[in-house]
């Protein structure tokens, strides 16, 4: 196994600018490269899909929501005129309640796919 000290090594750029900023660090030279994997975790990289619809329907969802934002905005004065405060603050208790059930169930169904709990 190579540390990536020799992998930077068998690179062997062209010429370094000087000496390393600290003990241990290398210069590596420029280029373009590409950043994370759709093998991995493809669920999650949504934005580096090579599926034309799939494209499509994030940014379909990315307006719909951009669009909702806008209409919450403009009309948020009117939608809120009538809301005590007390309803408020149930509302963000359940909303409360509601993510933290998301985040857990999120967390399980992970830990499912990775073998730690079975079930």
């Amino acid at each position: 196994m190579t540390s990536a000290t020799d992998d930077v090594r068998l690179a062997r750029p062209s010429a370094s600018p000087g000496k390393p900023p600290a003990d241990g660090m290398v210069w590596i030279p420029g280029g373009t490269f590409t950043m994370g994997s759709d093998r991995h975790y493809p669920e999650v990289l949504l934005a580096n899909s090579h599926d034309a619809a799939r494209t499509a329907s994030i940014l379909a969802i990315l307006i719909g929501v951009m669009v909702l934002n806008l209409l919450a905005m403009l009309y948020a004065r009117r939608l809120m005129g009538g809301v005590t405060a007390m309803v408020l603050q149930v509302l963000g208790a359940v909303l409360g309640v509601l993510q933290i059930a998301l985040a857990v169930e999120m967390i399980l169904r992970a830990w499912r796919q990775l073998g730690v709990l079975n079930g």
